[in-house]
C-alpha cells in the first residue's frame, strides 16, 4: 500500500476506501426483487390475516343475529298463542255472552213495558279473568336493541307491548266492576243490571264502564294475536334475508338455521282476527323486499348475491 499515499506533484491522487476490500461483489438486481418480494409477501399476508379476521367478524355477528332473531321468532309466538289461548278459554264466549244477555235483558224490559210479567234473568258473568304476563319487555328489547330489521318489525313489536299493557288494564277494569256487583256498591236506585247492560237508572243516568271493558277485552285480545302474528312472519322473512347474505361460499362454516313456523292451523280454525280490520296499519308498511334489503344491507359489510 505504499504507493498509495506516494504525492504527484505534491498531490495526493487516491485515497483510502472507507471499508476494505475484501473481495465481495453485490447483485443489486437480486437484491431489489428480494427486498419487493419481502413486502409483497408481507402486504399480502397482513391483507389476508386482516380478510380473514373481518370475515370471521362478519360470521360471528350474522350468527348471532340468526340466533337473536330466532330467540324473537320463538317469544313473538309465544306471545300471539298467550292471546289466542285466552280468546279460547274465555274472550270469545264472554264476549258472545254478553251480547246475548244485553239483547235479552232489553227484550225483558221491553215486555215489562208491555204488560208482560218478568219470566227471566238475564245472567252476568263474573268470573275473573287473570291478566297475562308475556315475556314482551324481552323481546322488544331483542327487536329493538339486536336486530338490524326496519320498519313493519320495529312498529310491531312496539304495538304488540301497548297491546298487552291495553289488554291487562281493561282485565283488571272488568275485575274490579266484579267486586262492585258482588258488593253491591251502587248509586241509588242502580243495581248491577244496571251497571253490566248499561240500562238508564236515577235521572236518566247510563253507565257502559263494564260494557266497554268487555268490548275492550275483545279488542285488545284479538291485538295481541295481531301484532304478535305480525311480527313472528316478520322476523322469519329477516332470518332469512340474514341466512342469504350469510353466503357460505364466502364467509365458510355451517349457515344457522332459521325457526319454522306454520300459522296456517290459527287461521282455519278461526281464532286469529279479521286482517282487514288492520289495514289502516298494514297501509303503511307495503315495501318490497328489494327495499327491505337495501336498508339492512347498510348494517352489514356483507355483499348481496
Amino acid at each position: 500500500m505504499t504507493d498509495l499515499w506516494e504525492p504527484v506533484s505534491g498531490v495526493f491522487w487516491r485515497s483510502a476506501p472507507l471499508v476494505p476490500d475484501i473481495g465481495w461483489t453485490v447483485d443489486y438486481g437480486a437484491l431489489f426483487t428480494s427486498v419487493v418480494g419481502a413486502l409483497a409477501g408481507a402486504g399480502i399476508g397482513a391483507w389476508t390475516a386482516g380478510y380473514i379476521s373481518e370475515r370471521n367478524k362478519v360470521r360471528e355477528q350474522l350468527t348471532k343475529e340468526i340466533r337473536d332473531t330466532n330467540a324473537a321468532i320463538v317469544l313473538s309466538l309465544g306471545v300471539m298463542n298467550c292471546g289466542i289461548a285466552l280468546k279460547k278459554q274465555h274472550v270469545k264466549e264472554l264476549q258472545e255472552d254478553y251480547d246475548i244477555q244485553r239483547s235479552k235483558c232489553r227484550d225483558i224490559i221491553a215486555k215489562m213495558a208491555a204488560g208482560h210479567p218478568q219470566t227471566e234473568v238475564p245472567q252476568i258473568n263474573l268470573l275473573e279473568l287473570q291478566e297475562i304476563a308475556p315475556p314482551v319487555v324481552h323481546l322488544q328489547d331483542i327487536v329493538l336493541s339486536r336486530l338490524s330489521t326496519v320498519g313493519r318489525a320495529l312498529s310491531a313489536a312496539t304495538a304488540l307491548t301497548d297491546a298487552v299493557v291495553n289488554l291487562n288494564t281493561m282485565l283488571t277494569r272488568r275485575n274490579g266492576l266484579i267486586t262492585q256487583f258482588k258488593n253491591n256498591d251502587f248509586p241509588p236506585g242502580a243495581s248491577k243490571e244496571h251497571f253490566c247492560f248499561g240500562l238508564r237508572y236515577g235521572n236518566g243516568q247510563t253507565n257502559e264502564e263494564y260494557a266497554d271493558s268487555v268490548k275492550g277485552i275483545g279488542l285488545y285480545t284479538d291485538d295481541v294475536i295481531f301484532f304478535g302474528c305480525v311480527l313472528c312472519e316478520d322476523l322469519i322473512e329477516h332470518a332469512k334475508l340474514l341466512v342469504e347474505r350469510f353466503d357460505k361460499k364466502r364467509l365458510g362454516g355451517k349457515t344457522p338455521e332459521v325457526n319454522g313456523v306454520d300459522l296456517s292451523g290459527a287461521r282455519e280454525t278461526g281464532w286469529m282476527p279479521d286482517f282487514e280490520a288492520y289495514e289502516p296499519w298494514t297501509s303503511g308498511f307495503k315495501k318490497s323486499l328489494n327495499e327491505r334489503r337495501k336498508k339492512w344491507s347498510l348494517h352489514w359489510p356483507v355483499q348481496w348475491k
